[in-house]
């Protein structure tokens, strides 16, 4: 097989004559950034937790797009083996699981109505 540029060599997997274990080396950057993403996700479930309005006007298709991408991405750490990265999105994934479930709550609130004004309606 020959190099399209003739000074650099085709090392077939080695990098400076040493393995080259994608597993290490590629996933720091992945792993560093999940870090930070892990912790954004539970200073945002602490937020919520606290102040349940701060889970309003968020748009449902963007929190459905939003689930979809982190569960895809999830998938894709699992097959890869990249078991840190998962764990460490779980936690957003679980912020928007709540923002997910807040925004069907609320929905089904306004169609339905309260459940406690239908039951004392019905005994009356």
């Amino acid at each position: 097989m020959r190099s399209a540029f003739p000074s650099l060599p085709i090392t077939h997997g080695k990098a400076h004559n040493r393995e080259y274990n994608p597993h290490t080396v590629d996933t720091i950057l992945l792993d560093t950034g999940n870090v930070f993403l892990s912790l954004s996700g539970f200073l945002m479930l602490h937020t919520a937790y606290k102040d349940r309005r701060v889970l309003r006007g968020y748009n449902p298709l963007g929190t459905g797009l939003i689930l979809l991408a982190i569960g895809l991405a999830m998938a894709f750490y699992a097959q890869q083996g990249y078991w840190a990265s998962l764990a460490l999105t779980l936690p957003n994934y679980a912020y928007w699981l709540v923002v997910g479930a807040s925004i069907l709550r609320n929905r089904l609130a306004r169609r339905v109505g309260p459940l406690t004004t239908q039951v004392s309606q019905s005994a009356s």
